[in-house]
């Protein structure tokens, strides 16, 4: 190791903001790197240099806000709850006695196929760091952390990684919260995954009542994952106005949330669900609803299900494996007027606390 290698290592902290913008002590720490990039413009004059102005030096900033990008490799049942609270909504609450000790619902609605009231909005983060300019180290925080936009993938033999762009509304002085490592926690490994298609949201995203938390239906299709990219757009954005303030003090949905998903997986050939019917959906531009599905060890759970369309109509045989197709699906997140959304996600873990 480099003299000074120890400096190179990260500690990113995180807590639940009951007030959005009013930074709180961090109560866990991540396994997750966070890349902040300050946007602290500065507008000054556009007169030559050596010209006397009528207004002398720097004008005020106009706005400013963090970009983050934290990158949480081979997350876990128990810490994917930070994000999603601060991507899609305070979440349903279900089957919260033991076992298990937590169940969640995100992108919830309130409609009878999904069984779970709607959701309430979603919360803000506070960020614990170091920052550093390999000079000094300086401990500070960033509050009313949320995310624009998130991307879970995962192939064959590995775990599942999210990559999430927030915004966040200042950095300041604060110290480091003294936290211990998380022990209880399980990566959520791609082995474990089964993909599903189906007809209704209803079968895509059984009640997720967790004591009986059962799979979805198969349907027309089901098989294990070779490889996937879930995008997630949420909409949230930071909002600045015209308050005379450079820090924003509210957000704003600017669009309604959707998704993009890429499935590369195994399909069974049997009559019932074959390639060629899926083909046939596909061409007809038929909503379907599909389903990622990881079971661990425990109580532990994480599914997404979703309504969506064939993009473009496509659908690809690319090959065989182990005697069954390998096919390439992507998808386009459509809303459902019977589900009334377009899609869905829920945890459960055998952790005895969660955010």
């Amino acid at each position: 190791m480099a003299t000074g290698g120890i400096r190179g290592l990260r500690k990113v902290q995180v807590g639940l903001e009951t007030t959005r913008g009013t930074s709180v002590p961090a109560t866990e720490l991540l396994l997750a790197t966070a890349e902040v990039r300050a946007n602290f413009p500065l507008y000054r004059n556009e007169h030559p240099f050596g010209i006397m102005a009528e207004f002398g030096g720097p004008t005020k900033i106009l706005q400013k806000d963090v970009d983050i990008t934290l990158d949480m490799l081979g997350v876990s049942y128990e810490q994917i709850t930070w994000l999603l609270n601060a991507a899609l909504d305070v979440p349903v609450t279900v089957d919260a006695a033991v076992p298990p000790p937590y169940g969640y619902v995100y992108g919830a609605s309130t409609s009878a196929p999904l069984g779970v009231a709607g959701p309430t909005g979603p919360s803000s983060l506070t960020l614990e760091g170091l920052w550093t300019d390999a000079t000094d180290n300086e401990a500070v925080e960033i509050d009313y952390v949320m995310a624009r936009s998130f991307r879970m993938s995962g192939e064959q033999g590995g775990a599942l990684n999210v990559v999430a762009d927030c915004f966040g509304q200042d950095i300041l002085d604060a110290a480091v919260t003294s936290l211990t490592l998380p022990t209880d926690l399980e990566p959520i490994i791609i082995a474990d995954g089964i993909f599903y298609i189906n007809t209704t949201f209803a079968l895509a995203a059984p009640t997720p009542a967790l004591g009986t938390w059962t799979a979805p239906a198969a349907g027309s299709w089901a098989g294990k994952i070779i490889s996937f990219d879930l995008e997630v757009i949420t909409g949230l954005m930071p909002f600045h106005g015209v308050r005379g303030s450079p820090l924003f003090d509210v957000h704003k949905e600017s669009i309604p949330k959707n998704f993009r998903l890429t499935v590369r997986a195994l399909q069974d050939a049997a009559a019932t669900n074959s390639p060629a019917a899926e083909r046939t959906a596909a061409l007809a531009g038929t909503l379907r609803f599909v389903t990622l599905n990881f079971v661990g060890t425990g109580n532990r759970k994480f599914r997404f299900a979703g309504a969506c369309k064939h993009e473009m109509g496509e659908f690809l045989t690319v090959g065989e494996q182990d005697g069954l197709d390998v096919v390439d699906m992507s998808f386009i997140g459509h809303y459902d007027p019977t589900s009334a959304g377009v899609f869905q996600m829920a945890v459960a873990s055998d952790q005895a606390t969660a955010p």
